[in-house]
């Protein structure tokens, strides 16, 4: 899983934006969503606050299924501060948008394209908006459980 964060820096003129990734072989939105908060946080105050901040996110051990860690960072103005990393128990449905997946597909075409997935056959979806198209392949594949997805799995290809 990637998790990036997008920022343009403060200023006048041309500027180039920064980004920012997790790659992490874990599905915890929430949890990287939190991090990459903090960097945001931390990257408007001052550019050279991000790299202590990660640097303690790396060395502290990451949480167990359920349980949460606390990671001591210093930031200026408010000294140490103490930031709760929880990871949930189950991720697989962390922000799955099925109402996204039935709205957009009737009945029996839903039905068609779970059964095509069972049967590992080949499946392109496409849609007019990115978001549509990245949620309702989510969503696809989080019903498939108790089963996962074995093959490669693109959910969004460049035009």
């Amino acid at each position: 899983f990637g998790y990036c964060r997008r920022l343009l820096p403060s200023g006048k003129g041309c500027r180039l934006p920064e980004v920012y990734c997790i790659v992490s072989r874990l599905g915890c939105f929430d949890l990287f969503s939190k991090i990459l908060d903090e960097v945001e946080k931390r990257r408007a105050i001052s550019p050279a606050l991000v790299q202590p901040f990660m640097r303690s996110i790396m060395e502290a051990p990451f949480p167990a299924p359920g349980r949460t860690i606390s990671v001591k960072n210093f930031l200026p103005g408010s000294g140490t501060e103490v930031i709760e990393l929880c990871r949930p128990s189950d991720s697989r449905l962390e922000h799955v948008d099925f109402e996204c997946l039935f709205s957009s597909l009737q009945l029996r075409m839903l039905i068609r394209v779970f059964a095509s997935l069972l049967l590992e056959r080949r499946v392109i979806f496409t849609a007019d908006k990115l978001s549509t198209l990245s949620q309702c392949c989510h969503a696809m594949v989080a019903l498939l459980y108790p089963f996962a997805w074995q093959h490669t799995y693109i959910p969004v290809l460049p035009p």
